[in-house]
């Protein structure tokens, strides 16, 4: 039996537009394309005429993605998307949804639980339903969540999902889960050298869990490398070992062996790394409160983190550490160090 698709009466006008472009003037701009790369000689070794053929594919897939649902599609009224909500949540009762442990906990010891708190759980197990899911991947985290959205397919006499849970990878603030809005991450599209640099910072325990949730190396080697490390191996080895396997999977190989040199330079030889940015600061001729200055330089978002910075110790003027949040900058040329790994070669005029 096809899969029925809901659709608003504006949004079923859209795809049939799209089908339209797509039959029309899409297939036609794709041909001319492939037509101009057969012109260019030797389709083996002919790279305008792969992209177009792949172009070719993803326009005929989507043709057939849209032509299946104008085929099994149902228009849903306002009327009744109005209504779902509250029979969505007839589906679901509130003693289920205080089996969840946290709600369970907070409801005995009569702190607050919000009524969204209460809706998210159903909303994102209905998504299940909505996707007729055979299987859905979360972490540890949202178990109750992927429950909710077996007991709710069952409601709607769907076969319930098979669910699967995943640990949950600790940032680099060693207590949170990894999270952009916790500022504990390393995003994939980092620099080699700031990843490489990240990975380093990390605690010699949280080290452990990263190879175990992170590394391709199996799970013998890994704790044969921690039996090495806990007989007297520097747990230093080990971690240039994930920093350089983690750089690679996301960037190469001679990235990971450029980034563990920039390290060892910056770090252990205290060298300042090369190619570091170069600021121009016009202020007149006039000096510049360091806090300012760092900001200036885009090496603090704020002057508020740039004093941090400097009452934590973290800045350094041409290899002098600043103590002195006060201190006025003459004009001139600096190298100026924020943390461990952000570095400015900034003039002021």
């Amino acid at each position: 039996m096809a899969k029925e698709f809901k659709l608003s009466a504006e949004r079923l006008e859209e795809l049939k537009q799209e089908l339209n472009y797509l039959k029309t003037v899409r297939e036609k701009e794709v041909a001319d394309q492939i037509k101009e790369a057969r012109s260019f000689g030797d389709l083996s070794e002919n790279s305008e005429y792969d992209e177009a053929k792949n172009e070719q594919g993803k326009l005929y897939s989507r043709i057939a993605e849209v032509e299946n649902i104008l085929a099994n599609y149902v228009v849903i009224e306002e009327e009744e998307k109005e209504g779902d909500f509250i029979r969505l949540g007839s589906r679901y009762t509130l003693a289920r949804m205080m089996e969840r442990d946290d709600f369970a906990k907070r409801f005995a010891s009569q702190a607050p639980i919000a009524m969204h708190e209460l809706i998210y759980p159903l909303m994102q197990g209905y998504d299940s339903v909505e996707l007729e899911a055979d299987v859905e991947l979360g972490g540890s985290d949202q178990r109750f969540n992927l429950l909710v959205g077996r007991e709710l397919q069952r409601q709607y006499n769907q076969e319930a999902q098979c669910i699967i849970t995943m640990p949950l990878l600790v940032g680099l603030d060693g207590v949170n889960k990894m999270s952009k809005s916790k500022h504990n991450y390393i995003g994939i599209t980092e620099e080699p050298n700031e990843m490489f640099g990240k990975v380093m910072s990390l605690s010699d325990d949280l080290m452990w869990n990263w190879f175990d949730l992170l590394s391709m190396r199996s799970n013998e080697e890994i704790q044969q490398l921690k039996k090495e490390c806990e007989a007297g191996r520097n747990p230093r080895d080990a971690k240039v070992m994930l920093a350089k396997e983690i750089v690679t999977r996301f960037h190469n190989a001679e990235a990971a062996d450029a980034a563990e040199q920039e390290f060892i330079n910056r770090f252990r030889k205290g060298a300042v790394p090369e190619n570091i940015p170069e600021v121009t600061l016009e202020n007149n001729g006039e000096a510049m409160g360091i806090l300012k200055l760092i900001k200036e330089a885009g090496l603090a978002p704020s002057t508020t983190e740039a004093g941090r910075n400097v009452t934590q110790g973290g800045v350094h003027l041409n290899g002098e550490k600043v103590t002195d949040k006060a201190l006025q900058v003459q004009p001139g040329t600096y190298t100026l160090q924020v943390g461990k790994r952000k570095w400015a070669k900034v003039t002021l005029k």
